[in-house]
């Protein structure tokens, strides 16, 4: 039963949807912070739908990978998103390696 349960929450595109949009969010604002150019995140619903258009220019937007270790040690809402996502916490320090397994 608990499988089932999970598995249905991980094909619930709402809740994908919200959690990638916290994360997105989170990163944009920490490439603010430090003067890159943030994603193109804004025009989007509340409940995470953007554009194809910008759905592509964020797929294809290279994020450093301290970016993302430090939106994962300082933003409680990021690491909530990854917990919502069914992201063990003992694998987010681990997340920019897997992300980019060969340090491009």
């Amino acid at each position: 039963m608990h499988h089932q349960r999970k598995q249905m929450k991980l094909d619930d595109e709402q809740i994908w949807a919200e959690n990638v949009m916290v994360l997105l969010t989170a990163l944009d604002l920490r490439l603010t912070d430090i003067g890159e150019d943030g994603l193109p995140i804004t025009g989007h619903d509340r409940r995470g739908f953007c554009s194809m258009r910008q759905a592509d220019t964020i797929l294809g937007t290279d994020v450093p990978r301290s970016v993302l270790d430090h939106i994962i040690t300082h933003d409680k809402s990021a690491r909530q998103a990854l917990l919502n996502l069914d992201i063990e916490q003992p694998d987010h320090k681990h997340l920019s390696d897997i992300l980019d397994p060969d340090n491009s």
